[in-house]
């Protein structure tokens, strides 16, 4: 299969594709052709076609269920339905799907060293869940409806903590303290924020700024 992986590198991946699906057709049950079935599956990913690629994967695991390739293909399942999700503007029920295959590898495969990379794709499809939400708090901060975006700021506090999204909507709960007249309570949440924040974070300027007019609007209280 050296010449699948060499083409695969390249990215010449329609000429694998091509050829590993007649491989794995008429030779099923070589030694080999789990890892034809494999690369088959990464070729398809290699071409954005995820529904095929989720396929071969699944026909791998099904067809060879001793292979040592197993573990890779249900990640690569995982991260074929992460690939498939839309911009978070957009409905995330496919994201949701992504986030619980991804949990459910690392549950099942804590030993495995593919889950720093289970990992970071679950970080990702996190930050992607948890901006759905801080647009849906923003919407209804910028209405004046500060009870319904705080209900989507707590959805972020609790399902994505530790994310960069989290401080953005502590930043935003800042402001809806700063709206109901807890001048004193958006003080001490963007103080605390800023002392999170890296130095040459761009959030930075803007919560300074807000930060100046809140102390400037107390001292003149």
């Amino acid at each position: 299969m050296a010449w699948a992986k060499a083409l695969i590198a390249k990215g010449q991946y329609r000429p694998v594709v091509d050829q590993l699906e007649r491989l794995v057709l008429n030779f099923p049950d070589r030694e080999f052709s789990d890892e034809a079935q494999f690369l088959l599956g990464e070729a398809h990913m290699g071409l954005k076609e995820y529904i095929l690629a989720e396929s071969a994967f699944r026909m791998l695991i099904d067809g060879y269920p001793g292979s040592s390739y197993r573990d890779d293909a249900e990640l690569a399942i995982a991260i074929c339905y992460v690939r498939q999700t839309p911009n978070h503007h957009l409905d995330q029920s496919g994201t949701v799907s992504a986030e619980r295959a991804l949990q459910q590898f690392i549950e099942d495969h804590s030993n495995s060293p593919l889950v720093p990379q289970a990992m970071e794709e679950l970080r990702e499809v996190r930050e992607r869940l948890a901006l759905k939400l801080l647009d849906s708090a923003r919407f209804y901060f910028k209405r004046g409806k500060v009870d319904a975006a705080r209900i989507y700021l707590s959805q972020i506090e609790e399902r994505f903590p530790g994310t960069r999204t989290a401080l953005e909507a502590r930043y935003v709960r800042g402001q809806c303290d700063e709206k109901e007249g807890d001048l004193q309570g958006a003080v001490r949440e963007f103080t605390a924020l800023l002392d999170e924040l890296p130095a040459v974070d761009p959030l930075r300027d803007e919560i300074l700024e807000h930060l100046s007019g809140v102390r400037s609007e107390l001292e003149g209280a």
